[in-house]
């Protein structure tokens, strides 16, 4: 990626997937001594969702599935309420982050939604 060590809020991104969907740099900051980057993806060529509003990440298992900056300083999308919910459940060690790629945490995601109909 090469780009990695200047990973910014706001910032828009390709990554490895099989759709057009994108990811936003939503937060990054610094938690128990790991990186934790949060996003949101955007796009998805799925019946359940096109877009899902908070993911938070290990920064370095983030950055091995990013390909290409599209673009930088975008406003970002509401994600407070969902940064909010995750950052309790971390408080209280029931949360955590993905360690896996964007590709299976989406696929993830989307695999619960399917389960719960």
């Amino acid at each position: 990626m090469g780009d990695e060590n200047k990973l910014k809020v706001g910032q828009i991104w390709k990554y490895n997937t099989n759709d057009n969907s994108t990811v936003i740099i939503l937060k990054i900051e610094s938690r128990r001594g790991v990186d934790i980057v949060h996003i949101a993806v955007n796009g998805l060529n799925s019946k359940e969702f096109k877009n899902i509003g908070h993911l938070p990440f290990d920064k370095n298992t983030l950055i091995e599935s990013l390909t290409e900056m599209i673009s930088e300083d975008n406003i970002l999308p509401d994600f407070e309420e969902g940064y909010n919910q995750w950052n309790e459940a971390f408080e209280n060690e029931t949360g955590g982050i993905f360690t896996i790629s964007i590709k299976d945490a989406v696929k993830f995601i989307v695999d619960i939604a399917n389960k719960g109909k």
